[in-house]
């Protein structure tokens, strides 16, 4: 494993900053459903990310905008219940 990436910080965005609540008003309006957002500690999320085996790694693209992100997700149908 290379450590090319330790000790570096990469701030990952579009072009508009939005809040979480935004970003999950936008996958709201995506999806067409009501959802909510509660927040949690960094350490919750990190923990929540290696339980769900998400690997630490660089995005590799350009960024887009989270609407954008929530449309295209949305239509794969990832988040139908």
């Amino acid at each position: 494993m290379s450590d090319h990436h330790a000790g570096r910080v990469y701030e990952v965005t579009g072009p508009r900053a939005l809040t979480f609540g935004e970003a999950v008003a936008e996958t709201a309006a995506a999806t067409g459903r009501p959802i909510r957002y509660r927040q949690i500690s960094p350490e919750e999320f990190s923990a929540d990310m290696r339980r769900a085996g998400v690997p630490e790694e660089v995005l590799g693209r350009p960024a887009r905008d989270f609407a954008d992100y929530a449309r295209k997700t949305a239509a794969t149908g990832v988040w139908r219940v």
